[in-house]
């Protein structure tokens, strides 16, 4: 074998001798440990798949097949088109105001979760509706829009760290000073249409002289917490969450709040 051959192969030995330590690295991340807890369902990766299986590894083998088998045998809910657009009318429309509990369970009970593709979340969203859970946060509380009489809004993007991150925004004035988070997410692999996430970033934003070329004066705050959240409803406008807390969230694209 001639030189070049040789060092090909070590190039490769080494690659192959970095695998296990990247997978390592990635279960220490906080996002990436809890999302440990949510393994797929054709069960997880192994380098050794012919070893002997333990009392635990079965019983996870089990409930990934219970798992896998409330999916298959799970009848597709029946598809309503209207749900979503009375529930949008009632939002933003001619019936804004209407009892909105009915028309977000007509969604809820109209999508198939199955079906959530990542794709048709990203990019911005307008809370418009928002139920607190009893283990809520008092800062997810404090920061509702009735509360603060002000828009929330959230956008789906990449960070300039190359994170996923949904990014809420909170308005304490009409322009001036807003809270703001980046929260990481991953979609779950056991459970399709869950967001687990993790806050990566928080602080309140100032803007104390934009039209001076003052940069905008951020304060970090001490906002961190794992969770999750799970998308009962997605089309092209409208979209309806739940969160781990108990929490249930409307939200429409922007352009449609008017």
């Amino acid at each position: 074998m001639n030189a070049r051959g040789l060092q090909l192969l070590a190039i490769a030995g080494a690659c192959n001798a970095l695998v296990p330590h990247l997978r390592a690295a990635a279960r220490s991340s906080p996002l990436g440990a809890f999302k440990s807890n949510f393994p797929p369902v054709d069960g997880p990766e192994t380098d050794n798949p012919a070893a002997a299986k333990t009392e635990s590894d079965a019983a996870t083998d089990a409930s990934r097949a219970a798992l896998e088998a409330s999916f298959a045998v799970e009848a597709a809910p029946v598809a309503d088109p209207t749900a979503g657009a009375e529930l949008l009318e009632a939002l933003t429309g001619k019936t804004k105001g209407a009892d909105l509990g009915p028309l977000i369970d007509a969604c809820e009970e109209s999508y198939d979760r199955r079906s959530f593709a990542e794709a048709k979340i990203q990019g911005p969203w307008r809370l418009k509706y928002q139920l607190d859970g009893k283990k809520a946060q008092r800062s997810q509380k404090a920061l509702a829009p009735d509360k603060t009489g002000h828009p929330a809004d959230s956008d789906f993007i990449t960070d300039d760290k190359g994170r996923k991150v949904f990014r809420n925004v909170a308005r304490l004035s009409k322009k001036r000073v807003a809270v703001v988070a980046d929260v990481a997410y991953e979609v779950s692999e056991g459970i399709p249409n869950r967001l687990l996430s993790d806050i990566v970033a928080a602080s309140i934003q100032i803007q104390v002289g934009k039209r001076f070329g003052i940069p905008t004066l951020r304060i970090p705050l001490p906002l961190k917490g794992l969770g999750w959240l799970d998308v009962t409803y997605l089309d092209d406008k409208l979209r309806v969450t739940r969160g781990n807390r108990g929490g249930l969230f409307v939200h429409v694209r922007p352009e449609l709040d008017k």
